[in-house]
């Protein structure tokens, strides 16, 4: 039963600019996972959220949310301009472009979701945010990545990298053009 993940990078007319094969999931995706799924305090597990400070937290993060609103670069799909391999170590996009209108900064969009569905011996979900560089100068993207938001240590939230990917080829966004990153995620039943 696979379980393959792809990015996709859609013009604003809607057509496929890029498509990579994602090979992204963070060690701490499988953290947060088992703490969910245990649904309980008793176990500490090591986190680093993404700005970089080492925390000792509860193997159970009540109310992780992927659901960014505009202008909310702490969760959701993330983008940025960094060039670092892939670590299954990784705890931030290497170059991440923030919200905003100055140099290699973006304008992102509310997170939206599709429902799972099935489609023949496969389970498929989707989400996506647009993107628009209101910067500048155009912006090449190299990466793209996922950060929940929730509690990171005890009464503190931060947001948090479960995935990482480095581009198959950049994507460069002109100054006004709009982008839509597509996660799609399926799993196979055979």
């Amino acid at each position: 039963m696979p379980l393959r993940m792809k990015i996709t990078i859609l013009d604003d007319k809607g057509n496929v600019e890029s498509e990579t094969n994602a090979h992204s999931w963070v060690k701490q995706f499988l953290q947060i996972a088992l703490g969910l799924w245990k649904q309980s305090h008793t176990g500490l597990v090591n986190i680093i959220p993404f700005n970089g400070i080492y925390n000792t937290s509860y193997s159970y993060w009540p109310g992780l949310s992927l659901c960014g609103l505009a202008g909310d670069d702490k969760k959701g799909i993330v983008v940025g301009v960094g060039s670092s391999a892939i670590n299954p170590n990784d705890y931030m996009l290497n170059a991440l472009c923030s919200n905003g209108y100055l140099a290699n900064m973006m304008q992102y969009g509310s997170m939206s979701f599709i429902e799972p569905l099935v489609s023949g011996t496969n389970i498929v979900l989707q989400m996506t945010r647009q993107i628009t560089n209101v910067s500048p100068g155009a912006i090449t993207l190299t990466e793209v990545g996922l950060y929940v938001y929730g509690q990171i240590a005890y009464q503190t939230q931060g947001p948090v990298c479960i995935a990482r990917d480095v581009l198959g080829s950049p994507v460069t966004v002109n100054v006004g053009v709009t982008k839509t990153i597509m996660y799609t995620i399926t799993e196979s039943n055979v």
